[in-house]
């Protein structure tokens, strides 16, 4: 899991490195999903902040991912 969790007063804060502008794709996703995860177990109660270097948090939908899915009904 390429994103960090790391506990910092009293919450915890996760930096988001999937691709160079968090694309939304199979990698993003399995990366949420894993980070979620240890979330649940390690930290149930502490409030979440997310973070990610650079200047681009996100860029949202990754197209040449998400056409294809869409296409397929």
């Amino acid at each position: 899991m390429p994103w960090t969790l790391t506990k910092q007063n009293g919450a915890v804060v996760i930096d988001i490195v999937s691709s160079k502008a968090n694309l939304h794709n199979t990698a993003f996703f399995a990366d949420f999903h894993a980070a979620f995860d240890c979330l649940d177990k390690d930290f149930p109660e502490l409030p979440i902040v997310l973070t990610a270097p650079g200047k681009i948090f996100s860029a949202g939908i990754d197209f040449n991912y998400s056409f294809p899915l869409f296409q397929s009904g």
